[in-house]
């Protein structure tokens, strides 16, 4: 039963913003910590007088500031009494939820009951359902999913596939012969378990189109294909970084200014000789490597020395972060073995600025914040032992 089918009282407002409701809308009423105000009973016409099991819907909530109650109270009258059951709307991601087994006479005398007796501002309505245990469902539909809605050269995704019954509970696919398929085989395998891998790049291809069959009591359901948007490896290592793959020698502070990252600090240095090193952990490959630099009002290092260690040797520039604008500095393509090894080192070599100095102008500060490794998996479109030149702003 909808929300548009209920009993109502007091006021309810449709509403349609948040996600996975039923049939095309739900509804709300304004909460009360005394008595309730507006209530909703759900009374079905029910065809036998046997134990039903009870579902409730909540669509899932797109925006925290809708402020949905966190103990709706459900109550569900029964042949043999009531309960109440507390529920936390903002938890609920727009599937059936198992309220509890309840015995029904036949006819309407049964029914949930949800009031606007709650905290937060909001209680939400939107469906209830009741399945007779005698009635065996059947598995209507199924859809495929993946943990990555973007898979990058040699990375994996996990496929998996959840089936639906025909009263909209999901079903049981544990005894289900479950096969995978992908469009593209030259360029991407999937095995029987769903670990779908991309091995190939064409220069072309943008996406993969996955799906899968599903064979259960002699019936067979294919789900609908899935995009999957595919692209080269792009490692980005940030000075926040606590695994290890950033580190650091000398003095450096955090500072007020973000780096490539909305809302993430970058880090600064006033000490002669201090360094920081990002680590290159990826598959053995050529990559163009940039670094983020920050370039501020005033008070910029001109001089800032940046190695690049790879796979036949380190080569080193020098970054002038008083001109242009802040942005990606392509430091060069180069092929790297992937062993941990290699990595790019930012160094200061100005000297240290006596502290405090003489006058705040006096003060160089040198800055630092990311470094990007992009694969080339297909190099059709880089020339052959491409030489690094000048460090230039990426596009």
């Amino acid at each position: 039963m909808d929300n548009t089918e209920a009993e109502t009282e007091g006021v309810w407002i449709r509403d349609t913003t948040a996600n996975d409701y039923y049939y095309d809308n739900y509804v709300y009423a304004k909460s009360t910590t005394g008595t309730a105000t507006s209530k909703m009973r759900w009374r079905p016409e029910l065809p036998e007088s046997v134990t039903y099991s009870v579902y409730y819907k909540i669509p899932q909530i797109t925006a925290a500031s809708e402020n949905w109650a966190t103990n709706a109270s459900f109550t569900v009258y029964h042949s043999g009494g009531s309960e109440t059951v507390t529920v936390d709307e903002t938890t609920a991601n727009g599937t059936w939820v198992h309220l509890g087994d309840y015995p029904f006479a036949a006819g309407d005398s049964g029914y949930v009951e949800l009031t606007n007796k709650a905290n937060k501002s909001r209680v939400v309505a939107d469906a209830i359902m009741w399945v007779d245990p005698n009635r065996i469902p059947q598995l209507e539909s199924a859809v495929i999913m993946s943990d990555r809605n973007e898979l990058q050269m040699t990375q994996t995704a996990q496929l998996s596939v959840t089936g639906y019954l025909d009263n909209g509970l999901v079903g049981d696919l544990t005894q289900a012969d479950v096969q995978y398929f992908v469009n593209r085989t030259d360029l991407a395998e999937v095995n029987s378990s769903g670990v779908l891998t991309l091995l190939n790049l064409d220069g072309n291809t943008d996406h993969i189109e996955v799906w899968a069959t599903v064979t259960i009591d002699g019936v067979t359901l294919t789900t609908p294909p899935l995009n999957i948007t595919i692209r080269d490896l792009t490692v980005i290592v940030d000075s926040t970084n606590t695994t290890g793959l950033y580190t650091t020698e000398g003095s450096w502070s955090q500072s007020n200014l973000a780096g490539y990252k909305i809302g993430v600090k970058s880090r600064y240095s006033t000490v002669q000789g201090s360094s920081a090193t990002w680590k290159g952990q990826f598959p053995e490959g050529k990559y163009t490597v940039s670094i983020y630099k920050l370039v501020h009002t005033t008070g910029n290092d001109n001089h800032v020395k940046v190695e690049v260690k790879h796979k036949t040797g380190t080569e080193v520039t020098y970054i002038d972060a008083t001109a242009g604008s802040s942005g990606w500095v392509n430091l060069g393509t180069f092929d790297f073995t992937g062993d941990g090894s290699e990595y790019v080192r930012l160094t200061r070599v100005t000297p240290t600025t006596v502290d405090p100095p003489t006058l705040p102008a006096d003060m160089i500060y040198t800055r630092v914040d990311a470094v990007m490794f992009e694969r080339h998996s297909d190099d059709s479109e880089l020339l052959a032992n491409e030489e690094p030149g000048e460090p230039t702003l990426s596009e």
